[in-house]
């Protein structure tokens, strides 16, 4: 088990923090002294073996207290938050080393978290808790592009949320009348029937911005930027429809560059495969 606080002994070297796993397994004396090398290789600490806890950074220490649970080769293994108590540069470059330590010691990792980016970065399998259940288990693609529910459309990423009714089921998916009058298509979860109130869930960046005039044949509705939100490398706009609605998209700050404000009209749309219907019933 990897814990959140390194949970290292303060007065043992760092060898001796990796040694100590194999010692209580009564590894040979000679075995210890490999496996403590090659685990410090591993982490790319070679010459902090020698140093104490409390003399190497938080990520180092990280490091340190993730060699300790691998050295001994285990089966399985638990990270609990490990990153929580890590600034975001280092959690960010954390997530790169558990990655490659994971591909290198082959044990099946079972991660604890509730940073979602950091679930999507990290893992084979997702497992999504709704009060104590698994709301779904799946890929990080599929979760992220099909949820089975609103809970867990909202709580992987950001999420729009169009009401609708299934109006016709095409081979490609569902053609689904919107609430402010407009017929989309797209994909859903299966068994969705004619005339069934379903939610169309939207990822913000999935949104096409066009201006007035723009006669390009994805972009389906005219909407009212409300709101501009500069992020650096990106913007969050706040889209208001015609039926008072609201959609947040993203996208990268140099496309439309300098046309966009608050209050402009503007062309909206987005690709088929975008959309996903799920029965608007499920709502919690």
């Amino acid at each position: 088990m990897v814990f959140q606080h390194y949970t290292l002994f303060p007065h043992l070297s760092v060898a001796d923090n990796l040694a100590f796993p194999l010692e209580m397994r009564e590894v040979a004396r000679r075995d210890i002294k490999q496996k403590v090398a090659d685990a410090l290789a591993l982490i790319q600490l070679d010459d902090k073996g020698h140093r104490l806890p409390r003399e190497l950074s938080g990520g180092q220490q990280q490091r340190v207290a993730l060699a300790r649970a691998l050295i001994f080769s285990p089966t399985a293994l638990l990270m609990n938050e490990p990153l929580g108590a890590l600034d975001k540069k280092l959690r960010e470059h954390m997530q790169l080393e558990i990655k490659r330590l994971h591909v290198a010691s082959g044990s099946t990792v079972v991660f604890v978290t509730h940073d979602q980016e950091e679930a999507l970065t990290l893992s084979d399998r997702i497992a999504v808790m709704q009060q104590g259940r698994i709301a779904q288990i799946d890929t990080p693609h599929d979760l992220y592009t099909k949820p089975k529910n609103r809970w867990v459309a909202e709580f992987i990423g950001q999420s729009n949320f169009i009401d609708g009714q299934i109006s016709a089921i095409q081979q490609h998916g569902y053609d689904v009348r919107l609430s402010s009058g407009e017929t989309v298509c797209g994909k859903g979860v299966a068994h969705l029937g004619v005339g069934e109130s379903v939610l169309a869930v939207l990822r913000p960046e999935h949104i096409h911005i066009g201006l007035p005039g723009d006669t390009s044949a994805h972009l389906l509705l005219s909407a009212t930027i409300a709101e501009m939100l500069y992020l650096g490398h990106t913007l969050k706009l706040t889209l208001v429809l015609s039926d008072g609605a609201t959609l947040l998209a993203q996208l990268q700050n140099s496309a439309l560059e300098g046309t966009l404000r608050p209050g402009a009209s503007v062309r909206i749309g987005w690709a088929t495969e975008s959309l996903w219907f799920i029965p608007a019933e499920v709502q919690r």
